[in-house]
């Protein structure tokens, strides 16, 4: 995990190169490398500079020389006692039945959160990958998990908010933990109250 102005010219080919690699995937709107596209990982990384320390982080997870998944967090601009993780998460699709987010990216998201006193840590979710939202859900309610695979305990204690809230333009599901047994926060302040 790092910050992405930190990244060498080596992180930043490979990065480009595992962005190509997403095809037509619904995440590849905002996998794209082009600078100019508002919302692109390029603009968020390079020119909004969202995952930079202070504000974030962001992780590029590897086998040998080759990006695998990667990850970010970053304080919510519409409450900095919220961080929230799992931002533009992919993962090569021969590496999704491994959980290297919640076994590996996200704890380290949180680790980062508290390190940085935040308050709570969310995870967010868009139409294409609700079914995430769904997931964590489940498992926070005792319910189904993968059968033979262990959850990884960074995806318990989370609460899934009922109803959609509007992030960055963006209508998103959330799941959150509280960080600090204090905090409060209603999510109701950004529901999507188009629907």
């Amino acid at each position: 995990m790092k910050n992405p102005s930190e990244f060498t010219d080596k992180e930043i080919n490979q990065l480009e190169i595992f962005c190509k690699s997403v095809g037509d995937e619904p995440a590849a709107a905002n996998m794209t490398t082009d600078m100019t596209v508002p919302g692109s990982l390029w603009s968020v990384l390079f020119e909004e500079k969202r995952f930079d320390h202070p504000n974030g982080i962001f992780g590029l997870l590897y086998e040998d020389d080759k990006i695998i998944a990667m990850s970010g967090a970053y304080r919510a601009d519409f409450c900095q006692d919220i961080v929230i993780g799992g931002v533009r998460t992919y993962t090569l699709k021969e590496y999704r039945k491994d959980f290297l987010h919640g076994s590996l990216l996200i704890p380290k998201q949180i680790e980062w959160a508290v390190k940085n006193e935040a308050s709570a840590f969310a995870l967010t979710f868009n139409h294409y990958n609700r079914w995430l939202w769904d997931f964590i859900r489940r498992i926070n309610c005792g319910g189904g998990v993968v059968l033979g695979k262990k959850v990884p305990d960074s995806l318990k204690e989370f609460t899934a908010h009922p109803k959609p809230c509007v992030i960055k333009h963006t209508k998103q599901w959330i799941c959150w933990k509280r960080l600090n047994e204090k905090f409060k926060y209603d999510w109701r302040e950004i529901e999507d109250v188009s629907i």
